[in-house]
């Protein structure tokens, strides 16, 4: 096990990022964010958490952060779902992670003792958005725009040569709390009254508690043996219409409702909708039960009573 106790977060003023920021510091790991975002979003942090302001901070004070830190966690990235996939966009999400990842490399390559590990954030998209059968981290890049995505946004640290720093693709599922997130959103709207189904319903979804997720970010951090993609998803898939049951259980919906495909397309447009509303994603964290990670995953029934 790599002694691991100081961490710079990249990109950290994100839903999981500020969740994790505040999980590592609660773990006595001592964390250095560095984030681009205004006063107001730095207050979102803890306290005992150094704050870098980038890019007004001075390079010479990130290099002797980086130079004091044992790994990197680089979650930096616009939102994927927020912005509306026309060609100027499509190009602002790849060279948003592509770019983050040259930065730090471009510091982290002068440093003469570069962090133990390199954790990247990641996503299944990589598989595509129709796996029609269970897939682990063995399986080939699917098709598609995120597929796409991914893949370049993995293979740019790949291609980093910092030979003596472990690198580890975390693929992130959907990522699940009533804090904040895909679920907050979804509860949010299904209180005005409806609890909206995308498409038949019969898509699957492999998504993981923000919880269980902040575990298996510290276990990866601290365990040499694993670098490479790692799943960080749940083992139980559900199905996107069994989801807007329970989110209509869980909230003040009087109805669930499913809605038409074309509806969806028409607002969101083809691509988006069919990779993102409408994908039906069956991975597996292959690597993590291999590992035989000893932690018990929580159910979908558990997040909502979170």
């Amino acid at each position: 096990m790599e002694n691991i106790r100081t961490i710079l977060i990249a990109g950290a003023s994100g839903f999981i990022g500020q969740a994790l920021t505040h999980f590592l510091v609660e773990q006595g790991y001592e964390v250095k964010v560095l984030t681009r975002n205004s006063q107001s979003t730095i207050a979102t942090f803890p306290e005992k958490a150094t704050i870098l302001l980038w890019p007004h901070v001075s390079e010479i004070k990130v290099n002797s952060v980086l130079y004091a830190c044992d790994a990197v966690i680089n979650l930096a990235g616009e939102n994927i779902v927020a912005l509306r996939w026309n060609k100027k966009n499509k190009k602002k999400l790849l060279e948003s992670r592509t770019r983050s990842v040259e930065k730090l490399q471009q510091i982290i390559s002068g440093l003469e003792q570069p962090p133990k590990a390199w954790i990247q954030a990641s996503a299944i998209g990589y598989y595509g958005f129709n796996t029609q059968t269970p897939v682990d981290e063995t399986a080939p890049k699917g098709s598609g725009f995120l597929a796409q995505v991914v893949d370049e946004w993995e293979n740019t640290l790949t291609n980093c040569q910092i030979s003596s720093t472990r690198k580890v693709f975390l693929r992130f599922g959907i990522v699940i709390s009533p804090k904040g997130g895909f679920l907050w959103q979804m509860k949010k709207m299904a209180n005005r009254g409806l609890a909206i189904c995308p498409g038949n319903g019969s898509q699957l979804m492999s998504w993981i508690h923000l919880e269980d997720l902040q575990w298996m970010v510290e276990l990866v951090l601290n365990d040499e043996t694993l670098q490479g993609p790692v799943n960080v998803v749940s083992p139980d898939t559900i199905s996107i219409w069994g989801f807007t049951q329970l989110l209509k259980k869980h909230s003040r919906a009087w109805a669930a409702l499913k809605m038409p495909s074309s509806i969806f397309r028409f607002i969101f447009g083809r691509e988006k909708t069919d990779e993102i509303f409408l994908a039906h994603q069956q991975v597996v964290p292959g690597v993590m039960e291999n590992h035989q990670f000893s932690f018990r995953y929580r159910s979908f029934e558990q997040v909502f009573k979170s």
